[in-house]
């Protein structure tokens, strides 16, 4: 005879391991449903990076209407969405399945011309003087004078090989390039002594863009980082205390203070100014196309570096625009100017310009290079350029990645 107490025991026994069967059932079933999903965001992961290397080849169309695709009609749509971020663009890649998405943003450029052209010098009727170390490392489109050894007082041309490359006759004008108008989309703004100091205001992307309007000249102690826009209707002196990561500064004026590095990008209608050892890190560039002035003018002081880009805009022939490149400057990437340039730094990349320009003391020289260097061949096979020409150009490439941001 079994006894009550038993009995009971065994019944706990049972509920117990039923209770710890179901568990196991329960935990397998979800073990189940976790792997499919992990499963599933991984698809989306690899849908999303495939979909963003599709939308890069549909960027003019992206600009015009926003796309969304199947890609591997698997049930994952994406979107495509591009958005003007100064001289770049920013791509929006979304991947949706059911209730799941994932989202990529890209900043991306043009992919550099394999013609390793290093000059386009609109022909005025006036050959290229080159003086001294002056050099040019590929490809040049020079007007039908050609180029020469130069002389200033007592300087003169030391090396015969001032071009190492082939040469061709340029045009009376400079290649047409797409219009560039340095947008940003929709907007919502705040003022700068709403920004705290030493504290890191970032703004993504895929979020409305940050205007931060000031009206102080100097601009110091601000850390700010992405979708960002500073400013102001006068100048703007960037002291080296801010660090600035991918933002836009537009203002008619704008400086930066020795020492300073930052990765950003100017609009400006007067005056951009470099002190010694700045260095705008790649992708940052200055462009100037716009306002009605009288003079545009870009200094690149001694031991400054720009990487990215530098143009200089307007067909205005007789507003006066400069660009000056100091001793032991440089500027890595293309420079497009339609007026003078004067070149005692170092270019890696492709120079456009109507004409060069040097001042001495003494006088000033029309056409003449001294000591400067154009080297394109230097320019890695990664670097992605800004897109100055539309896709039926001839001087086209395809758009690439720069970064994810």
């Amino acid at each position: 005879m079994i006894k009550a107490g038993s009995i009971a025991y065994a019944i706990l026994i049972c509920i117990v391991v039923g209770i710890f069967c179901y568990s196991l059932l329960l935990m397998s079933g979800y073990s189940r449903v976790y792997t499919t999903m992990l499963d599933t965001h991984a698809e989306l992961l690899v849908n999303n990076e495939s979909a963003q290397e599709f939308f890069l080849g549909k960027v003019d169309d992206i600009e015009e209407k926003e796309i969304t695709i199947d890609l591997f009609e698997n049930g994952i749509t994406s979107l495509g969405v591009i958005k003007p971020w100064g001289f770049y663009k920013v791509l929006h890649t979304t991947s949706v399945f059911k209730k799941d998405s994932v989202k990529r943003t890209a900043l991306i450029g043009q992919w550099q011309k394999d013609d390793n052209l290093a000059l386009y010098l609109s022909d005025a009727s006036k050959p290229l003087f080159m003086v001294e170390k002056a050099k040019i490392i590929g490809n040049a489109a020079l007007p039908k004078s050609g180029i020469k050894a130069g002389y200033i007082t007592s300087n003169a041309y030391r090396d015969t090989k001032y071009l190492q490359g082939s040469k061709r006759v340029s045009k009376t004008s400079l290649p047409k390039i797409d219009y560039l108008d340095f947008g940003y989309g929709d907007v919502r703004t705040t003022r700068l002594n709403e920004v705290k100091d030493h504290t890191r205001l970032y703004n993504a992307f895929d979020k409305q863009t940050l205007v931060v309007e000031t009206d102080t000249i100097v601009l110091e102690n601000k850390v700010l980082t992405g979708n960002i826009v500073i400013k102001s209707k006068d100048s703007i002196y960037i002291k080296k205390s801010n660090v600035l990561e991918n933002v836009l500064i537009e203002a008619p004026k704008v400086a930066f203070e020795s020492g300073f590095t930052g990765t950003v990008q100017v609009l400006a209608e007067r005056i951009v100014s470099l002190e010694e050892n700045v260095v705008l890190r790649y992708p940052s560039g200055i462009l100037m196309n716009k306002g009605n002035v009288d003079k545009r003018e870009i200094n690149i002081a001694k031991n400054s570096k720009v990487l990215g880009g530098i143009v200089v805009e307007d067909e205005n022939r007789g507003l006066d625009k400069i660009v000056t490149i100091e001793e032991d400057a440089e500027v890595i990437g293309d420079i497009y100017c339609s007026g003078k340039l004067q070149l005692k730094g170092n270019v890696t990349g492709t120079v456009y310009t109507s004409n060069f320009y040097l001042k001495t003391e003494a006088s000033a020289y029309d056409n003449y290079i001294l000591n400067g260097t154009i080297d394109r061949k230097g320019l890695p096979i990664e670097f992605v350029r800004i897109p100055l020409f539309k896709s039926k150009s001839e001087y086209f490439r395809p758009y690439a990645i720069i970064k994810q941001i």
